[in-house]
């Protein structure tokens, strides 16, 4: 699981350069297995992390159009390229 070992030398190097908080950012508003974050929240979980809530992240759109291609346009054409890889691999794979 080449995740664990990223996070964890991540980790280890904040840990050298005295830092006291490591943050991985995100966890599911509830904790039950049916949310779409429960795997990420495992993840974290498996790295001995304690959950903390804050705020939230929020955008500040510098320039409205390069922003509207990044939150819009941009995960429109991964879903469809997503769905062409898919339709591919069931094809390849005689399905």
């Amino acid at each position: 699981m080449p995740n664990y070992i990223l996070q964890w030398e991540a980790i280890k190097r904040a840990k050298a350069a005295n830092c006291t908080i490591y943050d991985l950012w995100g966890a599911p508003d509830e904790f039950i297995e049916t949310d779409p974050l429960w795997g990420v929240y495992r993840f974290k979980e498996g790295l001995g992390g304690t959950v903390h809530r804050y705020l939230g992240a929020w955008d500040l759109p510098m320039n409205r159009m390069l922003y509207r291609l990044y939150s819009k346009t941009l995960p429109e054409l991964m879903d469809i390229m997503r769905m062409h890889g898919n339709s591919s691999t069931k094809q390849a794979i005689g399905e």
